[in-house]
């Protein structure tokens, strides 16, 4: 048992081992087990207490169960229901989804991909959000009204095959002179602006 300040309401309680990336993401039935890559060495190893995907004591079982609320949608969304719609309009002659806000919660999607920003930068290994993490953690607790200029999500159905496109990771980036975040799991890019 872990005791200590949850990250998301600030209380000390007995902390769970919360997902970083939702383990729905990672597709471990289908694409096999977790594996840390250490660029620095070289190396690449199974790591066995992320088997279930990378999980640390950051939050408390009920602030845990909130942020899984948008954890569940996404899953339907993404694996279930978008696989399903043909693409229905073009971006830049690119055929896409677009997905209609009469039929999905929409801003369940954002607090989702602000909620993964945001666990991602308090975790063991951070990404760095500046003042951007305070405002994210504001959003998703209600505290401030979401601002839909920031933590734009970009969605990219990925299709093709090989191991790259079954990674699972965050990687840091610029989009139009803004910092940027790209989620990667299997059969998705997401772009935070």
């Amino acid at each position: 048992m872990t005791v200590g300040v949850c990250k998301f309401c600030g209380q000390e309680k007995e902390l769970i081992a919360s997902h970083i990336i939702p383990k729905v993401l990672y597709q471990l039935e289908k694409y096999g087990s977790v594996v840390d890559v250490d660029v620095k060495n070289t190396r690449i190893k199974k790591d066995p207490k992320h088997q279930n995907g990378v999980k640390e004591a950051l939050l408390c079982k009920e602030c845990d169960t909130a942020l899984g609320y948008f954890d569940g949608y996404i899953n339907k969304v993404l694996n279930i229901e978008v696989p399903k719609i043909d693409k229905n309009k073009t971006f830049y002659d690119t055929p896409c989804i677009c997905l209609p806000a009469d039929k999905y919660n929409l801003d369940r999607l954002r607090r989702f991909f602000i909620s993964l920003l945001w666990r991602s930068s308090i975790c063991s290994r951070p990404i760095s959000l500046g003042k951007y993490q305070d405002i994210a953690l504001k959003i998703l607790k209600n505290e401030i009204p979401d601002n839909t200029d920031l933590f734009l999500p970009l969605i990219y159905r990925r299709v093709g095959r090989g191991h790259v496109n079954n990674m699972t990771g965050i990687f840091g980036t610029k989009y139009l002179g803004k910092r940027a975040f790209i989620f990667r799991f299997p059969g998705y890019e997401v772009m935070i602006i």
